[in-house]
């Protein structure tokens, strides 16, 4: 089994984006939350959904 290294900026992004997928956050609090622009925010949870 392979071990997978993330930082604690991107642990946190996959904690605020599982908000965003569950409907606890919305992009906005969620872009909010990373540090984002609302567009860049978007863009970003986009990227990563597929």
């Amino acid at each position: 089994m392979e071990t997978l290294t993330m930082s604690r900026k991107e642990r946190n992004r996959m904690t605020i984006m599982a908000g965003v997928k569950g409907k606890e956050l919305t992009q906005v609090q969620a872009a909010e939350l990373m540090g984002l622009g609302v567009s860049a925010g978007q863009a970003h949870l986009a990227a990563v959904s597929g």
